[in-house]
């Protein structure tokens, strides 16, 4: 913005709204963006302004105040007027009708003004360009009323007009041709926390091994303002309570404890972020009763590992940091927090595989505020065989659709596993399309983008996966008791 005392200089192009150049002349004035719709404004419905509520005579009225405004730009234009808007969809090439303004102009146009030979004056008046810069016709030397310079779209306007190769599949049920055959002899490394979201979420390891990008955050990010805390936050937030109350032998400064939350943005400083904290703290002190009761001490250790597998086909090496250990009870909380569904299960079980194979044989409990669950410890062969499977099918969903939505899968296996089928599948097809109250597991950003063409879910293939990855966590799988 040009400060007050800036006066618009002769000669130059002046870039602004049309609000404050409304009665300047220009030699050319060239307005965008005059689609159906946009221009005039719409009539203001908002409903917490009382001019909508009770109208008066005299109130503004903004559809009346832009066609002025738009009179006002035709007369102060000196030689011509330059007027666009987007003539065509952008998804299916279908019409769309200028501003109702600009339709007026050219009926004007055709009412009171014709060519010697009677042609309308409204067609010559208009151009339609390409909606793409690199259209054939800005580059073809018979068309002389398109040109363009731009190299760049000329490399790719030559491209599409020169012989197409043959197009192949997308995704489908064959396997992707693996590009980097480098990569298949050789030793494939992975970080653990990637290896846990590839295989907790398979669809976005598969659009990632393809090049696609998927900003999930700008896809899920609400339009109105949040007054409670993420689903993260409050993870965090209860992490460092339940630290806390693990760790400290006296009395904890619950008051100093939701400062310092305040202070690293994970609590509101209202009234909110009180009660946040005390549902947070609630949670926590019923987390530290079931490990009391079950005689879980504090697992506040960490430690690093470097996991190597080998097969005939394929080598892995996988490192990272486990936490939550205890190493002289050979004790491990993977999880703790309010609800438990099989994004947890199938992350505390990748986990409790690569520690029996790295530091020992050793037990994983997930807690909630109501139960308590026990993975049994392994052998080491055991347990190798069973990453090993777990890694072949991270491998497999990189290169096609996996049809395993963790959620969903933990629900049909663990009721399947109580002898009622048919209430297991059941409750999968509730997990996986939802409800009117929440969306289910197959609307998911990277799940809606990876499987967008497939209009039915192949049950079977979600069975069958369901089977092979959660049955072998089931086998060592159990609920402690009080």
């Amino acid at each position: 913005q040009a400060a007050a005392n800036h006066f618009f200089k002769p000669g130059a192009i002046n870039i602004a709204t049309l609000l404050p150049l409304r009665s300047i002349p220009f030699k050319q004035i060239c307005v965008l963006g005059l689609n159906d719709g946009d221009f005039p404004r719409p009539a203001n419905t908002d409903q917490m302004d009382l001019m909508v509520i009770n109208p008066r005579q005299g109130d503004r009225n903004r559809r009346d105040e832009d066609r002025y405004l738009f009179l006002e730009t035709l007369l102060a234009s000196r030689h011509s007027c330059y007027f666009s808007f987007i003539g065509r969809s952008q998804i299916d090439n279908s019409e769309r009708f200028p501003s109702l303004l600009l339709i007026e102009l050219l009926k004007h146009c055709d009412r009171h003004y014709c060519y010697e030979f009677g042609a309308s004056i409204s067609t010559s008046l208009v151009t339609e360009h390409s909606l793409q810069a690199f259209d054939s016709r800005y580059f073809n030397n018979q068309q002389t009323s398109f040109y363009s310079y731009n190299n760049h779209a000329l490399k790719q306007a030559q491209a599409l007009m020169s012989d197409k190769l043959a197009t192949a599949a997308f995704i489908g049920d064959e396997n992707l041709a693996d590009n980097d055959t480098q990569q298949d002899n050789s030793e494939r490394q992975w970080f653990l926390p990637h290896l846990l979201r590839a295989v907790k979420d398979p669809s976005y390891h598969l659009l990632t091994r393809l090049g696609i990008r998927i900003d999930l955050s700008a896809i899920e990010q609400e339009s109105v303002e949040n007054f409670s805390a993420s689903a993260l936050d409050n993870y965090q937030v209860l992490a460092l309570i339940f630290a806390q109350l693990q760790s400290s032998s006296a009395t904890v400064n619950h008051k100093a404890l939701r400062l310092s939350l305040c202070q690293q943005g994970l609590l509101a400083q209202s009234s909110n972020g009180q009660i946040e904290y005390e549902a947070q703290l609630s949670l926590a002190l019923a987390i530290q009763y079931q490990c009391q009761i079950h005689h879980l001490a504090a697992m506040d250790s960490r430690a690093g590992f470097e996991l190597s597998l080998n097969t005939d086909e394929k080598s892995y090496l996988i490192h990272g940091e486990i936490a939550g250990l205890n190493s002289s009870n050979n004790q491990r909380i993977a999880w703790f927090g309010r609800k438990l569904h099989g994004g947890h299960i199938i992350k505390a079980w990748l986990e409790h595989l690569i520690c029996q194979l790295s530091l020992g044989q050793l037990n994983s409990y997930l807690i909630t505020e109501t139960a308590c669950y026990k993975i049994a410890a392994i052998e080491a062969s055991t347990a190798r065989t069973l990453l090993l499977d777990v890694m072949t099918f991270i491998d497999d969903s990189g290169n096609a659709l996996s049809w395993f939505f963790p959620k969903s899968c933990w629900e049909y296996c663990s009721i399947k596993q109580q002898g009622n089928e048919d209430k297991a599948i059941t409750e999968m097809n509730k997990r996986l399309l939802g409800g009117r109250q929440f969306g289910g597991e197959w609307q998911q950003s990277s799940n809606d983008f990876a499987y967008r063409g497939c209009e039915d879910l192949d049950m079977d293939k979600i069975m069958t996966v369901a089977d092979s990855i959660f049955l072998p966590v089931l086998d060592y799988w159990q609920e402690l008791q009080a």
